[in-house]
This record gives structure tokens, sequence and C-alpha cells, in this order.
């Protein structure tokens, strides 16, 4: 939100009440008879929160106003509602993650999609013993096609090169010898619907870090990049697995080939195999996130004189 301070300065502040203030109730199955045969969301009617019930009193009345108002005052007392200019509002599961399972191989939570790559990345980055140069870049609205300035359609990314290695001809040589692993979750094949992927194609929970193809480019994978990947894994002794999408239906898609395509750095695009995927309440293997974890930090702490990085730049 961004809001002036006694001095007229503009300021941002980030809000998370912690807390759940909202709900999203479904129409009662009474009130719907038809829900069971017609699972389309209308977005309008659907999806609005609702963060409490009062009568109208005939007065304009902003309670929310006056809830981040207080939220702000907390951290700063001197904020007042008047000079409050403009928020973004986000709503998120508030429930916390959980291991389920007979033997508690299973992690449900919300969003684990994208936010498991996220920490499995810069938990890797931190314990990684090397002196390589290495870099974890989170992008945001992946999920909303990428364009804007967080996005990675956005410049951060080339700006970033560019500051690094100001010299074209540097920057170009940086780029041909790096390699960028795209890490966003997988699907991993649900055990009601088999039919819904390629059958040779199967990736399963806790049996290793998939591998994504597509010809199409949907995916950024190639068969050095992917090559790279599986030999990193074997290096560290974890299965692997790999993905290809049912050929009569859609891929969706990642980072990898946008990045990939802005740059001209070779990509693999990876993720860890996940089951609802998108859902309020995801589910993914435990083992699955050390497994992809050791494989990163591996990656990240790997000295240019490795026999396989040195295979990787020759080819």
């Amino acid at each position: 939100m961004s809001w002036l301070d006694s001095r007229g300065n503009l300021q941002v502040s980030l809000l998370d009440w912690i807390r759940p203030i909202a709900v999203i109730p479904s129409l009662a199955i009474h009130l719907s008879r038809d829900a069971d045969n017609k699972k389309g969301i209308n977005k309008q009617a659907d999806l609005v929160p609702i963060m409490g019930m009062e009568e109208k009193t005939g007065k304009k009345e902003n309670h929310f106003t006056e809830l981040v108002a207080s939220q702000l005052q907390n951290e700063y007392p001197t904020a007042e509602i008047s000079r409050i200019l403009s928020h973004d509002l986000f709503f998120y599961d508030t429930q916390k993650p959980c291991r389920t399972g007979l033997n508690k191989k299973l992690i449900a939570g919300s969003r684990l999609d994208n936010q498991l790559s996220c920490f499995t990345l810069i938990d890797a980055l931190i314990h990684a013993d090397g002196t390589e140069n290495a870099m974890v870049i989170l992008n945001d609205h992946e999920e909303v096609g990428s364009v804007s300035t967080n996005g990675v359609k956005g410049r951060f990314f080339s700006s970033l090169l560019a500051r690094l290695t100001p010299d074209t001809k540097h920057q170009n040589q940086v780029i041909n010898r790096s390699m960028l692993i795209s890490a966003d979750n997988a699907h991993a094949v649900h055990p009601n619907f088999p039919d819904k992927h390629d059958p040779e194609h199967l990736p399963m929970l806790n049996k290793g870090p998939v591998i994504k193809w597509n010809g199409n480019q949907r995916y950024a994978t190639n068969a050095l990049s992917g090559g790279f990947f599986q030999a990193l894994c074997l290096q560290c002794q974890v299965e692997f697995q790999d993905f290809v999408m049912h050929n009569d239906m859609a891929c969706g898609s990642t980072i990898g080939p946008l990045i990939a395509a802005e740059t001209g750095i070779q990509t693999v695009d990876v993720g860890v195999p996940t089951l609802g995927m998108h859902s309020i309440r995801e589910t993914a293997g435990s083992d699955d996130c050390e497994d992809l974890r050791k494989v990163i930090a591996y990656f990240f702490a790997m000295p240019t004189d490795d026999p396989l990085w040195q295979g990787l730049h020759k080819c």
C-alpha cells in the first residue's frame, strides 16, 4: 500500500494480517442442485470474499480502510487514515502446510506451486559449498503471463546482467558459459486419472525431480540441457523422472522458454511432482523436495573445471 507521512513523503508498506480476515463461501448445494454436474465457476459471483455482515446505515462507511489504517499504525503510529492513497489486496489461505499420509511423506498446503521451488532454490544457494558465481531469480506474475515490471518479461534480469557485465563481449561470454535451471512444479500422475498423462511418462510423488519436455518449446528443455540435469542427478545419486504432456491435450508453460529466448542461456525446465496443482491445497512429496535441493546445491557448488561442466560447454 502507499501513503503519505507527516512530511508529505510517499511511503510504501507491506501489511500482513496473518490471521484470517475473509472467507469465500460457496453456494449451498440445496440452492444449486446442479452443482455436481456443472463445475464451472463464475468469477464475479463465486469468488468475492466476505469480510463481515453489517447493516446499512445510510452513510458511507469504509471499515476496510479503517482496518488497514489500524494495522499500519501498529508499525507507524503517526500514520493517518486520510493519508492512505492506494493499495493492492491479495487473499491467501492462512492454514499452515502439514505432513500427511501414513508415513508422513506427503506435504499438503496452499501455494506449493511455486513457493516450494523458491524455498528449495534459496536454501540450496545458502548451503551450497562453493566459490563459483551463482544466482537465484524469483519472478512474480508467472501465472498471469509474466508481463510486468516484476515478471520475467520485464527488464530486471537483462538490466542486472548489463550492470554485472557492462562490456558486451564479456556479457556474451558469461551467457555462453552459463546454465539456467527453471524450477516450477510439475504434474504428478493422479492415481484416479492416469489417462490424463502420457502412458510412457507417469511422474509419481517421492520418486525424484521431474524433467519437463515439450516439442513445441512450451518447456525450454532440450537434449543437452536435459542430459546435463540428468547427469547432475546421477552425481547426487538422486532418481529423476520425465514429464511429457498427453499429445491430445494443451500444455502449460513456465518462465523457462521466455528467459531462454530473451537471454540465450542454455535452459532446462524441472520441478517437484505435484497433485492438485492450483487447487487451494496442493500435495507434494517430502523426499522430492530434499532431492531437488540436493541437486541444485551440487549445481551451485560446481567448480568451472568440473568435467561435467567442461563437457557442457564443449557441446
